[in-house]
């Protein structure tokens, strides 16, 4: 009890001192990563039990809750015993949770009492150094209150304010749920003013977005139906490339197989958006096509696997009008030893773009205008990846990981449609090798999450005059992460990034040098 007299003053030295923390980005990626852990070592029943509890909320975006079941699970030797109580009662077969029977220990609802508060300040100083430019230092204070009213339709409210010197803005959300979780809510709305811009306050901007699914996971079926839909609008005060507003709405029903322990899941669905651009309508489009991706994990292999083909079709008075891309991701880790794992991640894409457009063509009088041809032609492209990898992990809490990758990039360049040479070559984007070597350490545990990463880049770009405007580089980064909870009340966190990378121009040996430097530092306290 005694931390909560000393919360105001922290509330007030987060405002002065303006420290950094972004808790919620170690919270999805440190749940991700203990969850794909545990399930690669065979969960028991109990932790499967506990895992379904924690992906039902990592499915609605608390990822602090989901990272308090999986941890909960699981003694760290390494991590302080905070006697953290979840207030957990039992969980019956009928429960909104989903979770079948009881779970001794362990909340399948989340952490807050009915009609509770909870939340977070956060400050932020931020730095940032580019090669031949100015070193920017900023900082930003950020405020999360959340309240769970435990009503029949709402679940969940939430306010985040933020004061920076570079923007300022209010975001307002809200969950609910009916029907024991089988129609779920969301609503979200964030008013944005930017400061400090070339332009001015041009890219100031209103967000309002809404979401609705329906599905029949409660009903604990090795098959469960899933139709979400949806409907945003993004409006800027004044539009410029990048930044156009927009309305979209759509909808992404599909079907999900997961089997009783977890360790098999299936999901196939069909994606469909349609957007809109009020000030650009010959961008508007409809993107439409199948997903399907799926994970086995096995006590000695693991694989999952992701493809989805998409095909956007633009309004009849645009050139392009038909764009069609395929994506596939795989990957496969064979536990060789029971501390080592070595496999292979594979990634592919193809993209097909087809234009109907008025082109200009070569003439061998220099003095006449321009001629131009009406023509239907085709621009393609594929990409593909692979990675190599060994993971070593010990003590369920480190590891470290070796990688080497090589990806190819081949988008052929238009030079001719029907037997006459174009002015202007057509592309749709560049054709590159690239070879990366990196390597890696993290530890994972209830106090504290660290990542280190460092690799050595070498991309080449072939020298032609269509690719001016992207060179040949190589050079080497190094990333680091650490995310300390200090007491449940009060984390810290420090990131930080640097790369010194050699750009060559086409066809020439030297190039120009160019290093950046990014560190955050930041302190949150979490209120009661």
């Amino acid at each position: 009890m005694a931390h909560k007299r000393f919360i105001p003053t922290l509330i007030a030295l987060h405002c002065l001192a303006l420290l950094s923390l972004a808790a919620e980005p170690a919270d999805s990626l440190g749940y991700e990563t203990k969850r794909r852990q545990i399930l690669e070592n065979s969960p028991d029943e109990r932790a499967t039990l506990i895992l379904s509890a924690a992906q039902d909320l990592a499915r609605d975006g608390y990822y602090a809750e989901a990272m308090e079941l999986i941890f909960a699970m699981q003694d760290t030797a390494i991590a302080p015993d905070w006697d953290i109580e979840l207030d957990t009662p039992s969980v019956g077969p009928d429960d909104s949770s989903g979770v079948r029977g009881p779970v001794p220990g362990v909340s399948a609802a989340g952490t807050m009492a009915s009609g509770s508060f909870s939340g977070y300040v956060q400050s932020i100083l931020d730095y940032e150094e580019w090669e031949s430019l100015d070193t920017s230092i900023g900082g930003r204070v950020r405020a999360k209150l959340e309240w769970d009213p435990k009503g029949r339709l709402l679940d969940r409210v939430t306010t985040v304010l933020q004061a920076s010197d570079r923007n300022a803005y209010v975001d307002a959300s809200a969950k609910g749920s009916a029907w024991k979780n089988m129609l779920k809510l969301e609503g979200d709305a964030l008013a944005e003013r930017k400061r400090w811009r070339t332009y001015g306050d041009s890219l100031d901007r209103l967000f309002l977005q809404a979401k609705a699914e329906f599905n029949t996971r409660r009903f604990r079926k090795p098959l469960a139906i899933v139709a979400p839909v949806f409907a945003e609008m993004e409006r800027f005060r004044h539009d410029r490339f990048g930044s156009q507003s927009y309305r979209s709405f759509g909808a992404n029903p599909g079907l999900e197989a997961v089997s009783d322990n977890l360790l098999k899941t299936v999901l196939l669905s069909w994606d469909a958006r349609r957007t809109d651009y009020p000030d650009f309508p010959s961008a508007s489009n409809l993107r439409q096509g199948p997903v399907a991706s799926g994970e086995w994990y096995g006590d000695r292999v693991a694989l999952d696997a992701e493809s989805e083909f998409q095909t956007y079709r633009y309004n009849r008075d645009t050139s392009l009008y038909r764009m069609r891309q395929l994506a596939t991701r795989a990957g496969v880790l064979v536990r060789t030893l029971p501390w080592l794992k070595a496999g292979v991640r594979t990634v592919g894409e193809s993209e097909y773009e087809d234009y109907r457009d008025s082109l200009g063509i070569v003439t061998l009088d220099t003095l006449r205008p321009v001629d131009t041809v009406l023509a239907a032609f085709r621009l393609r492209g594929t990409r593909w990846t692979v990675t190599p990898q060994l993971i070593a992990e010990w003590a369920s809490a480190y590891s470290a990981s070796l990688a080497a990758s090589f990806s190819r990039a081949r988008y052929p360049v238009l030079f001719d449609v029907d037997g006459q040479i174009l002015q202007t070559p057509r592309y749709i984007n560049t054709s590159a090798d690239d070879w990366r070597f990196q390597a890696g350490l993290s530890a994972l545990t209830k106090a504290i999450f660290f990542t280190l990463s460092l690799d050595y880049e070498v991309n080449r770009v072939p020298a032609s005059l269509n690719y001016s405007s992207t060179g040949s580089s190589k050079g080497v980064s190094l990333n680091s992460n650490v995310f300390w909870k200090v007491q449940p009340w009060i984390e810290i966190d420090f990131t930080c990034s640097a790369t010194r990378r050699l750009e060559l121009a086409p066809g020439f040996l030297t190039g120009n040098i160019n290093d950046n430097a990014t560190a955050s530092l930041g302190l949150t306290s979490r209120l009661p």
